[in-house]
């Protein structure tokens, strides 16, 4: 048997759904992927689901078909009770406002939120009265809130949404800013001491060593320091004695160790390149990574071209923090570091990047051309 509604004023009946998206998960870097096959995923069942699904909160108004909504994901549930007080206040440049006189629950809805039971009896109090929903109200209620929340996902026009997804798929887009780990590639890769005693130890010249190659490549160190990176000294020649050397050990005839270093990832060290989204390269590590593109404009090259003008930001990983100089994390670095670090002539970026200022605002360019199935991103400059 089927149940008809009729209003006769707005806020007589508001319909309430929460609903986990089957199609809309949050993928690295925060950026929102459409898995065009349906997830077998639900209130009941979202929390073994390995992915970061959307979850809609909608409330709407029955008579006017006004309505209200927030987006979330399965890792941050809002309390329901939060979600229904903002729909109900009063707010700026949003119609929908004011309590109902009944509020319609999808039975699951109540079973996920327990606590709404005792908001919706102190509705009860001042005369709001709360029903269970029908399958077939909310089998409606989903197919008008896949409306309500995609129209225009699939116009023929170019959408911002549409570029910020091409932006970030980019290949060039997702690389990270790295700093070499192949310190045989590095400049300056020895550790070198100078040697104190004709019958000093290895293990003793070590330790000035390290702080020897921490002069030179003061980024490894920071590293192997938060766990990233083992550092390994081997191979120790002597060297000398040398033209250079403090003059009274050249007079006794002492020399200077070398040290041949090697840097290696530890697990922790591949969790960062995993993190980012991105595969394990065991010669560096990463440091930052492009958040989304802010879309600053979309301008007609022609009938079938646009360009598509952009902002973004870096987004650093704690080591990328802690060699950025307008970091927290860099003030928390000993002074010595941080004055090495600071000094123009050392490249501590490896061979593969240059010094970044994760704080700036970076621009870039993408052009679109259209085709018979759609728009497909044709270049990508980025600055």
């Amino acid at each position: 048997m089927y149940r008809h509604y009729k209003t006769d004023f707005p806020n007589q009946a508001h319909q309430l759904l929460v609903s986990v998206s089957k199609h809309f998960v949050i993928g690295a870097r925060n950026i929102i992927r459409f898995q065009k096959k349906m997830m077998a995923v639900s209130l009941k069942s979202f929390e073994k689901s390995e992915r970061e699904h959307l979850v809609y909160y909608i409330l709407r108004d029955h008579f006017s078909g006004f309505y209200y909504i927030e987006v979330t994901s399965t890792k941050n549930i809002i309390p329901l009770q939060d979600f229904l007080l903002r729909g109900f206040l009063l707010k700026p440049d949003i119609d929908f406002c004011g309590v109902p006189s009944a509020l319609m629950i999808p039975k699951q809805v109540e079973d996920y939120f327990p606590p709404i039971n005792t908001m919706l009896e102190d509705m009860m109090n001042i005369g709001v009265t709360a029903y269970s929903a029908s399958p077939i109200w909310i089998a409606g209620f989903m197919l008008l809130s896949s409306i309500i929340l995609f129209t225009g996902c699939s116009s023929g026009d170019l959408s911002r949404r549409q570029t910020v997804t091409a932006i970030s798929e980019a290949a060039n887009y997702k690389q990270a800013a790295t700093t070499s780990i192949d310190v045989g590639m590095l400049t300056n890769a020895y550790a070198r001491a100078w040697q104190l005693s004709k019958d000093e130890k290895e293990e003793e010249a070590v330790v000035r060593a390290k702080e020897d190659f921490k002069t030179k490549q003061p980024q490894l160190v920071i590293a192997e320091q938060l766990g990233y990176i083992r550092l390994r000294y081997e191979n120790p020649k002597m060297r000398g004695p040398e033209i250079g050397m403090p003059r009274d050990l050249y007079d006794k005839g002492l020399g200077e160790w070398e040290f041949n270093t090697r840097a290696e990832l530890t697990d922790a060290g591949r969790a960062l390149w995993k993190d980012a989204g991105l595969n394990v390269n065991e010669m560096a590590l990463p440091l930052a990574v492009r958040e989304a593109p802010e879309i600053t404009g979309i301008v007609d090259e022609d009938k079938i071209t646009k360009k598509v003008e952009f902002t973004y930001r870096w987004k650093p990983n704690k080591l990328g923090q802690s060699l950025d100089p307008n970091s927290a994390a860099f003030n928390e670095l000993p002074e010595d570091v941080k004055q090495i670090i600071k000094t123009p002539k050392f490249n501590l970026f490896g061979t593969t990047s240059q010094m970044v200022n994760f704080t700036e605002v970076r621009k870039g360019v993408a052009y679109f051309r259209k085709y018979d199935d759609g728009w497909r991103m044709q270049n990508l400059t980025l600055g």
